[in-house]
């Protein structure tokens, strides 16, 4: 109640005793009203009423104000974490031939009792293990071994059904879907074709070959003239080189027959 009345009514003391003592307990019941100042209780005499009391003393009363201070004490905290954000942490894209994985998890608040038990993957035999990040809202989630060395599917990550995270105020972890980011899955492919190799250089290009014609030496009437044809450099395999030569004379030195173009091949 703000306000009311009680009240008292003394017997007389017990035997042997000088005073008689009354106890008034009052109950301050929380609300959810912060105050700027503490509230108070105050108790005041009302009217003091003696029926049996001989003498002439009568009844006097002092300590006629009695005040009690209430404060609003530590704010109770019933707001549940919620989960922020799950993100490929390690490799960051998304199709790899990776044979760790690991996702970065972070809460809306410090949160306790986080370990590889309160996730599970889907997708792959790997085992889980979880290190906090710097602050304790947020945790490296990693899986490893099993099958990623040889798999081709897709893995995702979750929590399990039997997650006991909490916060600090005890406050269970009830809601799983991230608030921000889902990037929970990885696409492991340890299947696909490497890209092929870089095609090889081409050749150097080979130097021009140079033809020269040189005459053989004086020769008498009656005798063959000899005269040599030479490519330098020496022309590639398969790549010949067709030389076309005219040959006349100046008098009776050759017949008339052999005179003319002719073909020779290098």
């Amino acid at each position: 109640m703000n306000s009311g009345t009680a009240t008292v009514v003394f017997i007389g003391p017990q035997s042997g005793a000088t005073a008689t003592t009354a106890t008034i307990t009052l109950s301050a019941t929380a609300d959810s009203t912060t105050e700027s100042t503490s509230e108070t209780v105050d108790i005041n005499f009302g009217t003091i009423t003696n029926t049996g009391l001989t003498g002439a003393g009568g009844v006097t009363r002092t300590d006629n104000l009695g005040v009690f201070t209430i404060s609003d004490g530590t704010p109770t905290d019933t707001t549940a974490p919620r989960v922020t954000s799950i993100r490929r942490r390690s490799p960051s894209s998304e199709v790899t031939d990776a044979d760790s994985l690991t996702w970065w998890v972070t809460f809306s608040e410090a949160v306790e009792n986080v370990d590889g038990t309160d996730f599970q993957v889907s997708g792959a035999t790997a085992t889980l293990a979880v290190a906090q990040v710097g602050a304790t809202n947020a945790y490296d989630v990693t899986a490893s071994g099993g099958n990623l060395a040889n798999l081709d599917a897709t893995v995702t990550l979750s929590f399990a059904s039997g997650q006991n995270i909490q916060d600090t105020a005890g406050n269970p972890l009830a809601t799983t879907t991230p608030t921000g980011a889902n990037d929970n899955s990885f696409v492991v492919d340890n299947t696909s074709p490497p890209p092929p190799p870089a095609p090889p250089a081409p050749p150097a290009p080979s130097a021009v070959p140079v033809v020269s014609i040189t005459a053989g030496e004086t020769i008498n009437e009656g005798e063959g003239a000899i005269f040599t044809l030479t490519a330098t450099p020496a022309p590639a395999t398969g790549n010949p080189i067709i030389v076309n030569l005219m040959l006349s004379a100046r008098g009776e030195v050759i017949s008339s027959g052999e005179t003319g173009s002719h073909s020779f091949t290098i």
